[in-house]
């Protein structure tokens, strides 16, 4: 939540959706170059990293020097990256495989090294998170989105960092909002996954959205609720 809140004060919303299909395209580049040799795992991640660096260095230009259309740009740069990924994948054999798998992620079948990647970099995001406009904010979020795209898929970490970030910003930066939205969001979906066998990306990004609009409404309706007994009690 708290990189979530920082894009959203950056205003450069769909740098998520952007640097997370750079870095699913950095995946399967690296795979088809089979560089050096590496793990599997490894090679994904660091083409993943190559091209989210790449990417965020060239969201950062275009923050400083186009400002005015930073949203536009990053919009394009999502969908050639995405167009660019359609070409790697349109004569592998496991093509439609490899682009499922980067939109709707691996959740359920997380290994412990990806586990363990995320445990050295979130503490890292946090510090930097604590920093208001924070100057290491476009690497630390290239790394982090890297290593979530093959876990959680293109979507869900897009849905992961806004939904929560919006909910607070939309009643008035109560955080506790913000976290319930993301527990309920992941428990919920997790828990439709199982009993209906739906993917579980895309079940996830479903519920996360649906509690989201539901814990927004409670909660815009226990503000107005509390302002109407204030005003009641001054009145009187």
């Amino acid at each position: 939540m708290p990189l979530g809140m920082q894009v959203l004060q950056r205003e450069i919303v769909f740098i998520d959706l952007a640097i997370a299909q750079l870095a699913a395209l950095g995946g399967v580049w690296a795979m088809q170059w089979e560089w050096a040799l590496l793990p599997v795992e490894l090679t994904q991640m660091l083409g993943g990293i190559v091209l989210a660096l790449t990417g965020t260095s060239l969201v950062a230009m275009i923050c400083r020097y186009l400002p005015d259309y930073r949203e536009a740009l990053i919009g394009l740069l999502y969908a050639l990256s995405a167009s660019v990924l359609m070409v790697l994948l349109a004569y592998d054999p496991q093509g439609n495989r490899a682009l499922l798998q980067s939109l709707n992620g691996d959740i359920l079948w997380v290994s412990w090294s990806q586990i363990g990647w995320l445990a050295l970099v979130t503490p890292v995001v946090w510090f930097v998170c604590r920093r208001p406009m924070a100057t290491g904010f476009y690497p630390v979020f290239a790394v982090l989105v890297t290593i979530s795209v093959p876990i959680m898929g293109i979507y869900l970490v897009f849905c992961s960092l806004i939904a929560p970030a919006l909910v607070v910003r939309m009643l008035n930066g109560q955080q506790h909002w913000g976290w319930l939205t993301g527990l309920l969001g992941y428990l919920i979906g997790l828990f439709v996954s199982l009993l209906l066998d739906w993917p579980a990306g895309a079940t996830l990004v479903l519920s996360v959205i649906v509690v989201a609009v539901v814990v927004v409404v409670i909660g815009r309706f226990g503000q107005c609720s509390a302002d109407g007994s204030t005003t009641i009690t001054a009145s009187s």
